[in-house]
């Protein structure tokens, strides 16, 4: 029997899906060029799942702090402490130093702080400089960040020692920097902040909602850079949680869409330039990757590695 109308499509959508991306560009485009649609949701993906410092980065790092009592346990059920590793991927700034005492309780904020300079990052196939990078967390018993928010009893055990009482947080970061993708040649100078509400019931799932918004100049190997803005939402209904992985790591994993508005002017190496908007969604299915796609033209990025 042959295959119905609704199966068809959907064989045809994964086979297009797992076209090279070479070859998807070029069949977006028109007279033989790339499509500005297919520029953009390259360059979109990558940015959203970049291991050093993309929104899912951030998500992973938030997580990872809710997490990691929680997979401990599992792991280790006396455990108060993190006994199971997150899994290689992407940094993780604000856990690792909430683990090494650097967040710093100021009162008259009711928040944690820590600034850096100047600091040296590499994850997946990225690497380069974080010239600044800042911290602001308050933690909350309610569980809408309403209230006066609280400091933890041991902040370098994660939630561990406050399990059951702290149910929420606001996540503010400002970072800025330049990194290479090794494996392409792109160079992305950025300044990005972010601004996240989370809330919890347990340690196990969470939901994240807010905004990440960067300024930022690409510079491609062929000689085309683009230059714009990038503004992420996400909205209240984001599901992240985390599994247990074959190696025995753990991994945070997400559920949901974020949608974000592509704004730049991209120069070519001919001399032309081009104005570019595109709004592009980036859907989540729970798993190591996600579909970015622009104006039905869609790429699926490793959300551990970055690579589309």
């Amino acid at each position: 029997m042959g295959m119905g109308r609704q199966a068809v499509g959907a064989k045809l959508r994964g086979w297009l899906r797992a076209l090279p991306l070479v070859i998807l560009l070029a069949a977006a485009g028109c007279s033989g060029g790339l499509n500005p649609a297919g520029e953009a949701v390259v360059d979109i993906a990558t940015t959203l799942a970049d291991p050093t410092n993309g929104i899912s980065q951030e998500i992973a790092d938030i997580g990872a702090f809710v997490f990691e009592s929680t997979a401990a346990s599992k792991a280790l059920p006396e455990a108060r402490y993190r006994t199971m590793t997150f899994s290689a991927g992407p940094l993780l700034y604000m856990r690792d130093r909430f683990d090494q005492g650097k967040f710093i309780w100021n009162p008259s904020a009711g928040a944690y702080e820590v600034t850096e300079t100047s600091l040296p990052v590499s994850a997946g196939d990225a690497s380069g400089t974080l010239t600044n990078i800042y911290f602001t967390v308050s933690f909350f018993t309610s569980g809408d960040t309403s209230g006066t928010s609280v400091q933890l009893t041991n902040p370098s055990a994660g939630l561990a020692s406050n399990a059951g009482t702290v149910r929420s947080m606001k996540y503010h970061r400002e970072v800025s920097g330049t990194v290479t993708d090794s494996r392409t040649g792109v160079t992305r100078a950025f300044s990005a902040a972010t601004d996240l509400t989370v809330r919890w019931s347990d340690g196990a799932s969470l939901s994240v909602e807010g905004t990440h918004t960067r300024t930022f100049t690409h510079s491609f190997p062929e000689g085309r850079t683009a230059s714009g803005t990038i503004s992420f939402t996400v909205p209240p209904d984001l599901a992240v949680s985390w599994k247990q992985r074959a190696d025995f790591s753990y991994m945070v994993i997400v559920d949901g869409t974020i949608i974000c508005t592509y704004e730049a002017t991209v120069s070519r190496a001919d001399g032309t330039t081009q104005d570019i908007t595109k709004t592009a969604s980036m859907e989540f299915d729970r798993s190591e990757t996600a579909f970015v796609s622009v104006v039905g033209l869609s790429v699926r990025v490793n959300l551990l590695t970055g690579r589309i």
